[in-house]
């Protein structure tokens, strides 16, 4: 029999019981922690859930609510993975149960889609905490260490918004209402004793960190892995942080892991430079002597501005400062020169001496033409000349410069602008310059809208510009509203905010319709349009245009309505590549809507180049834009393009650089409106020594307009010289039939554009109640192009033609019905005839005769001077003679004594009353 005591069956026993025990206890304690986490006893609940997280029935039960109740506790990444992963294995092991244990699970709710419910708690959760304060270092572990995530879609909106507004805080593109209070994003750089104590830290991020805020990781990561999600209105900002990232590296690296920044950007600028490894070395070492061999030796590198601010800033703390020797020594103070020269054309003194100035650079050329630095400062006190309008002191810097900075391809890895783009932005300087002549048409401020302390921009402006509208921004608060000002007399009125267009801080106009009833804006991304039913009566609230596209930069309308400019980007959009920016216009549809964008073709929108800021003008046949293609001046141009048939891109002409009086070496940035009237354009521009952004505007030369282009415009008055309004400008061009007409403003004033071929133009004026004695002709052969050709009509309205009117020449011989005057008297009827047939009206002819002569045989004798009025009206000038009564009052009613010739003369006449006809709407009042 065998022996039941033995110590491996006492074990057994052992082990079993203790298995039982275990069973029991849980079989007891599992429901009692469910039924007290029913009843809102939580501590409790959680303490007997931990006693039986190894129960074989129950213990995924109890692992599950532990985690459960624990959700919104968790408050870190690391949490909140390992609880998500506790959840998908949980969620899969319930699911791989059976039986007993599955349905004892099922009693207490532990069942796969409960677990799902929490894992998909946890997940809002845990995008709740990143909407508010996430950064994009925490979306690689969203993304990699959450292998069972449900909530795909919400997650991709959070990564969304985050990288979004880690781009741009201030850009409101987000409408997920938990992330509006994001509050993520920024870095924290090392403190200035880090920087200022520690060798090979860059001294100027002292300085770049005040710009850039994003931290070096995040931009890093968005441009590696979520370029393709950032929004088409951060674009600008997404590429501006890409093309500084160099900058935002040195706010947060050290000089020694370059290699770092070389590997996560391999294709920009500083890692492609043939000099990276030695500059990284002797940047690295935090001394001055080496850092100044550097400079000497490697006139090439693209990092010569990180080497002159670095040397400048080591001459005060590195330690070998003291021991620079006489040539090293003025090495650094040419460094100082050169920094300084920038600044003193950036922020000119009054009394700046361009001769001098030309001299200096020359000087500095001569050591050291082929660094970056030297070459950029050449360009910015030729910028300096070009802003003075001086056509002299422009010339001898160019031709001091040229022959001073040759192209060199020092480098077969680099084809940077400093190496071998110099000659061509001097040639490019020279064939602008040749083209001004003799006088540069400068720009000028609008003082009236700029402030000192906020920033103006974007105005447009309709008609004959009497009312603007723009964006003041106060750059402290980032804040911002849509002011409006108007012309009182010669003076502006002060700008005042319009509410109802300041919807966000992003709000701008972009065009106003031309009779000032129809705006166009953007905001927070979108193009919206509001409406007002007069120019006395408030906008409406700007709502979305009706559009089968979303814009992806600026825009702006045709004058007349019918067709969208747009700024798009084109091509397939391919992360970390740039895409290229052109014009776009749509047509608006039969049904409201403006329809799918496309391009205004390759004249405008080169192959290698960036082209934006449309502004359509003269008729639908000249289009201002800006250009980055390499034939400008700057970082972009503006340019004009004339098109032969009024918004037919393929007769498009080639675009015209608009020269040195409008574009700079810098990113200029459009016109936001141009006055047919006035000929003005309106642009924006930041000052580059205060950076306040102001509004200016330019008198346009001949060069931006078509070949034969003339332009009319002018003011009608009336008899006391008051602007009158309501009708159409009549124009006929080469004796042609065919009429254009454009209306005449409520002020007055209207403008044209001719065709290209017209050689004579004739303007009339039609205004309903009002007479033009005369038309105008204009002969074009000699007229230079672009010109505006000016007329003042005077037209006399014709109740003052009622009370005023007066026969002056229509006299007679003694005792006849024959004319005396016949010259004189048959152009004064005629021109009666005319006023007659204008008018509309019927005549009243009165004849009068003199003193002598018998009173029987007078009045006969006048009336027949009445008849003789009427039969030149009717057989010479084709005037219905139902519309002309006749009357004879002889002698009654002189209007001159009768005692001298002359006087009797002067009763010999007929007079006119012109019977106007009565209108349906007058006939129906004057029965009231």
């Amino acid at each position: 029999m065998k022996n039941l005591f033995t110590p491996v069956f006492l074990f057994k026993e052992c082990l079993l019981l203790s298995v039982l025990l275990l069973s029991f206890t849980g079989c007891s304690t599992f429901p009692k922690g469910y039924r007290l986490m029913i009843e809102d006893e939580i501590k409790q609940a959680k303490d007997i859930y931990r006693k039986n997280t190894r129960h074989g029935t129950y213990g995924p039960g109890a692992v599950y609510y532990l985690e459960a109740l624990s959700i919104n506790s968790a408050a870190d990444m690391p949490e909140w993975t390992r609880m998500h992963r506790v959840f998908c294995d949980l969620e899969e092991e319930v699911r791989q149960l059976s039986g007993k244990k599955l349905r004892k699970l099922y009693k207490y709710k532990v069942t796969p889609g409960r677990i799902r419910q929490s894992a998909e708690k946890l997940e809002a959760r845990i995008l709740e905490e990143i909407c508010t304060d996430g950064k994009v270092v925490q979306l690689e572990s969203l993304y990699n260490d959450f292998p069972c995530w449900h909530s795909k879609q919400e997650r991709d909106s959070v990564r969304d918004i985050v990288v979004n507004k880690t781009i741009d805080p201030d850009m409101p593109v987000y409408d997920k209402k938990e992330c509006r209070d994001w509050t993520g994003g920024t870095g924290t750089p090392p403190d200035e004793k880090t920087i200022w104590g520690e060798k090979g830290w860059c001294y100027e991020s002292l300085t770049f960190r005040k710009k850039w805020k994003i931290s070096y990781e995040d931009a890093t990561l968005i441009g590696r892995k979520y370029g393709e999600v950032v929004l088409e209105p951060n674009y600008p900002t997404y590429w501006d942080i890409q093309d500084h990232i160099w900058e935002i590296f040195l706010i947060y690296h050290p000089f020694c892991e370059m290699d770092r920044f070389r590997d996560d950007h391999p294709l920009d600028a500083v890692s492609r430079d043939c000099w990276f490894d030695n500059a990284r070395d002797t940047l690295c070492l935090g001394q001055l002597r080496p850092l100044l061999a550097f400079h000497r030796n490697n006139p090439y590198t693209v990092l010569d501005y990180d080497v002159c601010n670095q040397i400048l800033s080591l001459e005060k703390v590195a330690g070998d400062a003291g021991q620079i020797n006489r040539e090293e020594r003025q090495q650094i103070e040419d460094i100082k020169r050169m920094f300084d020269l920038q600044n003193s054309v950036v922020c000119p003194a009054p009394d700046l001496d361009p001769s001098d100035l030309i001299a200096q650079v020359a000087q500095l050329a001569g050591k050291y033409a082929q660094h970056r630095v030297v070459y950029d400062l050449a360009k910015r006190v030729s910028n300096y000349l070009i802003s003075t309008g001086r056509v002299a002191d422009i010339k001898l810097g160019l031709e001091t410069f040229r022959p001073l900075f040759p192209d060199t391809a020092s480098c077969s890895s680099t084809n940077f602008y400093f190496q071998t783009g110099k000659q061509k932005w001097f040639n490019n300087l020279a064939t602008l310059l040749e083209r001004e002549g003799d006088r540069i048409v400068l720009p000028k401020p609008e003082t009236g809208w700029n402030t000192p302390d906020n920033d103006e921009y974007g105005l447009v402006s309709w008609g004959e510009t009497r009312e603007v509208f723009f964006v003041r921004r106060d750059p402290n608060s980032r804040s911002a509203r849509i002011m409006t000002s108007r012309l009182d007399g010669e003076q502006w009125t002060k700008p005042i905010p319009v509410p109802e267009l300041s919807i966000s801080s992003t709000a701008v106009p972009l065009s106003v319709s031309a009779d000032g009833r129809f705006m166009l804006l953007q905001s927070k991304g979108k193009l919206l349009q509001s409406y007002r039913h007069n120019i006395n009566r408030l906008w409406s609230k700007p709502e979305p245009i009706p559009a089968s596209f979303s814009p992806e930069g600026k825009a702006s309308l045709y004058p007349n309505g019918t067709t969208l400019l747009t700024e798009n980007y084109s091509g397939r959009k391919v992360l970390g590549i740039r895409p290229g920016k052109d014009i776009f216009y749509s047509p608006l549809g039969p049904n409201g809507r403006f329809g799918k964008p496309a391009t205004v073709g390759e004249t405008v929108n080169l192959p290698w180049s960036d082209e934006g800021a449309p502004l359509m003008a003269l008729g639908n046949r000249l289009l201002f834009f800006t250009s980055d293609n390499p034939d400008g001046l700057g970082e972009s141009d503006i340019y004009s393009v004339a098109l032969t048939k009024p918004g037919v891109w393929e007769t498009a002409a080639e675009p015209v650089n608009l020269g040195l009086g409008l574009n700079t070496i810098y990113d200029d940035n459009g016109l936001t409106y141009y006055s047919e009237y006035s000929g003005i354009g309106y642009f924006d521009r930041q000052d580059r020594c205060n950076e306040n952004v102001d509004i200016w505007s330019t008198q346009l030369g001949k060069e931006a307009f078509p070949q034969h282009t003339i332009r009319f415009a002018g003011l009608v008055l009336d008899e006391n010289r008051k602007p009158i309004g309501g009708g159409f400008m009549e124009f006929t061009t080469d004796y042609n039939l065919k009429v254009h007409s454009q209306a005449i403003s409520p002020n007055g004033t209207y403008f044209y554009t001719t065709p290209d071929s017209s050689e004579v133009v004739r303007l009339f004026p039609e205004i309903p109640g009002y007479y033009s004695e005369h038309d105008t002709k204009h002969f074009l052969d000699n007229t230079p192009r672009g010109m505006i050709i000016r007329d003042t009509f005077i037209l006399t309205s014709f109740e003052y033609i009622r009370q005023h009117f007066k026969l002056h020449h229509s006299t007679f011989v003694n005792g006849s019905a024959e004319f005396d005057n016949p010259e004189a008297t048959y152009p004064e009827l005629t021109r009666l005839a005319r006023i007659a047939t204008r008018m509309g009206a019927e005549l009243e002819l009165s004849g009068h005769t003199d003193g002598t002569g018998a009173e029987s045989t007078n009045q006969e004798l006048s009336a027949d001077r009445a008849q003789s009025v009427k039969r030149f009206l009717v057989e010479k000038c084709g005037f219905n003679p139902d519309k002309v009564r006749v009357f004879g009052y002889g002698p009654t009613r002189p209007i001159c004594p009768n005692d001298t010739e002359e006087g009797r003369r002067c009763n010999r006449r007929v007079e006119v009353v012109f019977k106007m006809p009565v209108l349906p709407s007058e006939r129906i009042m004057g029965t009231k």
